[in-house]
């Protein structure tokens, strides 16, 4: 195996492991939307989220961090759709956000 290899091998392990950090973080924000439309009895629609974006920002704490912004929709009655928003640091949600919505 020469040294090429060696840096390959390298670069498609650590981007394997990027991968599968990312959808350890992406079921951890699932979870908690579903937690979260079960705590307020709205639905949950599609079961999914999806990764809204990505930046790096000033934390609370004085760091610097990577935020992730995971969108899902919930329904209360039925009819209408209404966005809400899981913001995470790492695996660690840092806020969420629910649109109003008619109960």
């Amino acid at each position: 195996m020469t040294l090429e290899d060696s840096i390959i091998l390298i670069v498609l392990a650590f981007i394997c492991w990027v991968f599968w950090q990312q959808l350890a973080i992406r079921e951890r924000a699932f979870r908690y939307a579903q937690e979260l439309c079960e705590k307020h009895d709205v639905q949950l629609l599609d079961q999914s989220i999806g990764l809204a974006s990505i930046r790096f920002q000033r934390l609370t704490r004085g760091g610097w961090g990577l935020v992730r912004q995971y969108q899902f929709e919930f329904s209360s009655t039925g009819e209408h759709r209404y966005a809400g928003r899981i913001y995470m640091v790492g695996k660690t949600i840092q806020h969420f956000e629910m649109d109003a919505f008619r109960e």
